[in-house]
């Protein structure tokens, strides 16, 4: 065994662990951005759900439409609005 060895010292090359900065936020805080980011998703939601079920009658609809609407409302509620939001949907047979 070399010297290093003995006395238990490593020769990792990992990085020193470091303490996080105090500007950043704890688990318990939110800044103002992720309340309305919280915020358009609640509503995506509910919009969301209501677009699901109206334009099918079913509850499942809405459940589907809901949820992905709360985490896509960026890209779920252009195409409600496209679909025309909470009208019925059209058969073309």
């Amino acid at each position: 065994m070399t010297s290093m060895q003995q006395s238990g010292h490593r020769s990792s090359m990992a990085p020193p662990v470091t303490e996080p900065h105090s500007a950043s936020l704890s688990a318990y805080e939110y800044s103002p951005a992720h309340a309305v980011m919280a915020l358009i998703g609640l509503v995506a939601t509910g919009a969301g759900a209501y677009h699901g079920y109206k334009r099918n009658d079913s509850v499942g609809w809405a459940i589907g439409w809901g949820l992905l609407s709360g985490m896509f409302p960026y890209i779920a509620l252009p195409i409600a609005a496209a679909q025309g939001f909470g009208e019925r949907r059209r058969d073309e047979r």
